[in-house]
């Protein structure tokens, strides 16, 4: 969100400028107006509003009848206030697109093109997009001029994002590994991320169930339900959260130590944002991703010339814990050698395979259990302690 820096010095030098920015998601729209209003004082008299779905679209009328220098919104909503004449669009000479490819996906396309129709001729313009083909290319064609294109970097995942790939024949073994590994000491934060809505709500209950601290975000929730349980994750009194991509899409919270794709990302692109959600700030994170025997072998096809899941340094079968000697340690490894404290690579066994950590036993389904890290009791020995 650095454009965010030229365009309030833009506003200082001429109190009057007017900038309109476009997000896809509720969430970051307001990480957005969080984001400027953590840098605006009242000696400024800069004024901002959010005009969002799920929320009062009154007080929203009301607010936009003020002079506001700034005015952060999604697409539907925006065109909502437009057909009912609460906002003026030729008024704003500046207009920021951020992700511009994820709302071009989500079908926002004739609601931008609208948008950008009202908009004054002459304009400073500012797109943001992960890709820059198909769709985005020809909207950037048909309202940019001479456009200059800077490339911060290519879509790789961080070198701080340690990546491996958990196999699975069915369902019910898949929610099984998934609580295993849940049940790793090192899982401190997890963001799981499934295809559907439907999905979210299963995986949701199986796991709330199971007494673990969790919440979910989709597109289905109300802003309400949405803000809750987002400030229930940043906070840690939820220390997991699932949701589809769009609902997640605007999720900022700086100590995610574990992506877990539950469900295949339908892109690479989709992935490098998944994964770019763990080990931000210099931070050492995971990202595991769920895979069964179909997608295994795209998978393994795609690796040969460019990994469409990514690799850690680390070359096995899993990624994990780094030891004080440096080496790894799988989430689901296990010495075979008791003097050995950590074991070589060939002593483990990848999660296909049945393994698990040597002070873990592999989870039963028919056995007693609910998670400790709600706080609740447990007759399982190996289950975590509370926090």
């Amino acid at each position: 969100m650095a454009f965010l820096l030229p365009l309030l010095d833009a506003t200082l030098k001429e109190n009057k400028t007017k900038t309109l920015i476009l997000a896809p998601t509720r969430e970051l729209a307001l990480q957005i107006e969080q984001e400027l209003r953590s840098i605006l004082n009242y000696s400024m008299k800069i004024f901002v509003t959010s005009c969002i779905g799920g929320t009062n679209i009154r007080k929203q009328m009301f607010q936009l009848n003020r002079y506001n220098q700034f005015v952060i919104a999604t697409p539907g909503r925006l065109q909502d206030l437009v057909d009912r004449k609460a906002i003026n669009l030729s008024e704003y000479k500046h207009v920021v697109l951020d992700e511009v490819d994820r709302m071009l996906d989500m079908g926002f396309i004739n609601e931008i093109k609208a948008i950008l129709s009202m908009l004054p001729e002459k304009r400073q313009s500012l797109f943001f997009s992960a890709t820059t083909e198909g769709k985005t290319q020809d909207l950037m064609k048909q309202f940019l001029k001479d456009p200059v294109t800077i490339e911060i970097s290519k879509n790789t995942s961080s070198e701080n994002v340690h990546q491996d790939i958990v196999k699975v024949l069915d369902n019910e073994v898949k929610l099984d590994k998934l609580i295993d590994i849940l049940n790793q000491e090192v899982v401190a934060k997890a963001l799981i991320f499934c295809g559907t809505k439907m999905a979210v709500d299963r995986l949701w209950k199986n796991l709330k169930e199971s007494g673990f601290s969790v919440e979910s975000m989709h597109g289905d929730k109300t802003q309400m339900h949405r803000q809750v349980a987002l400030k229930k994750f940043k906070s840690g009194e939820a220390w997991i959260m699932i949701g589809t991509d769009v609902a997640a899409r605007g999720i900022d919270v700086k100590d995610i130590t574990h992506v877990i794709n539950y469900e295949t990302p339908q892109t690479y692109e989709d992935y490098i944002h998944r994964v770019g959600r763990a080990g931000r700030g210099g931070n050492i994170g995971w990202a595991l991703t769920f895979i069964d025997d179909a997608v295994k072998k795209g998978y393994e096809q795609d690796r040969k010339s460019e990994p469409k899941y990514g690799r850690s340094s680390s070359q096995g079968s899993y990624s994990g814990r780094r030891s004080s000697s440096g080496g790894e340690r799988g989430y689901s490894s296990y010495d075979k050698n008791p003097s050995t404290k950590e074991g070589s690579s060939s002593d483990r066994k990848p999660y296909s395979q049945g393994g698990y950590s040597n002070d873990k036993k592999p989870y039963n389904k028919n056995s007693s259990y609910k998670s400790n890290r709600s706080g609740s009791t447990s007759n399982s020995s190996y289950r975590r302690s509370a926090k």
